[in-house]
């Protein structure tokens, strides 16, 4: 018998990581992109193994984010492990090690077994074993309305790791906020962005700029380069200057997003029964561009 498919979901769980103080992390989970899920119940990923029992005979979605290989989220993997819920999701999950950036495999080998049990996984990094599917960020509306670009350079920044010191003379902003479309529209304002975010290199690459990573710090950023290889510098002033001069683009990148999400949310339709089977129905789910969940 087929699943039916059904418009409104009450009995789903998105776990991802509640950050106010990280856009990225913020813009991360389908919750905010499809409208079957606007009244999920949403729990950060630091808590929940605290709130184990919500997850009994619910659906859970967890992603998207840099929760692979990172020790921070030990405990949520284990609580999902002893959980009982009725079907279990990954959608946009990467690996985030500080430690061994250039160790993509080892430690996406090590998650990749605790995913044994689960029933559909879709992860942001390419070129490895599992099904590639990228942050669903990617559906937000204003990477259909961007602006043209106003600098040739603009400066994105990890709220933790700064690069306020380097092109000085170009407009800077950081990740620390909630407010996804300023930071969309920030970016699209340079013809070439350089970053040391992960969701500032991949925005920009939605968008259609030029992209040059600066001192790179985690694995999280050479998954993003399997996909749409973009050059990485230091933070010398000549390397800045260079990296200002040999930031690449990949036009199709907002195209190749959103066909992925869209194809495996029709697989999470067949799988459960929320309807998430079309990119304008993703994107119906949102109300406003800062935190915040349709209602």
């Amino acid at each position: 018998m087929a699943t039916r498919i059904s418009p409104e979901a009450t009995n789903v769980v998105c776990v991802h990581r509640v950050n106010g103080l990280n856009v990225g992390d913020l813009a991360s989970t389908p919750a905010l992109y499809l409208r079957a899920l606007r009244d999920a119940t949403v729990i950060d990923a630091l808590s929940l193994e605290h709130r184990i029992d919500e997850l009994t005979d619910n659906t859970v979605i967890v992603g998207g984010g840099g929760l692979f290989g990172h020790p921070a989220f030990a405990a949520m993997w284990r609580a999902l492990q002893s959980a009982h819920p009725r079907h279990l999701i990954v959608w946009g999950v990467g690996v985030n090690d500080y430690d061994s950036p250039d160790r993509l495999e080892d430690r996406f080998a090590l998650s990749h077994r605790e995913l044994a049990t689960f029933d559909l996984v879709g992860v942001r990094d390419g070129d490895t074993s599992a099904r590639w599917v990228p942050c669903i960020s990617c559906l937000h509306p204003a990477f259909d309305a961007l602006p043209q670009p106003t600098a040739p350079v603009v400066v994105f920044s990890h709220a933790q790791a700064s690069l306020d010191h380097i092109a000085p003379d170009a407009p800077h902003l950081t990740n620390f906020g909630s407010d996804i479309a300023r930071a969309i529209e920030f970016i699209a304002n340079g013809e070439t962005v350089l970053t040391n975010s992960y969701h500032g290199a991949y925005w920009a690459l939605l968008a259609g700029r030029r992209v040059s990573l600066i001192s790179p710090f985690s694995t999280k950023f050479e998954g993003l380069r399997r996909v749409w290889p973009i050059p990485q510098f230091g933070e010398h002033p000549f390397e800045v200057t260079e990296a200002a001069r040999r930031g690449r683009s990949h036009p199709d990148a907002l195209t190749q997003a959103r066909a992925a999400n869209a194809a495996f949310a029709a697989d999470v339709a067949r799988r459960t029964g929320i309807d998430c089977t079309t990119p304008s129905q993703l994107r119906a789910g949102i109300t406003r561009s800062s935190i915040g969940f349709a209602r």
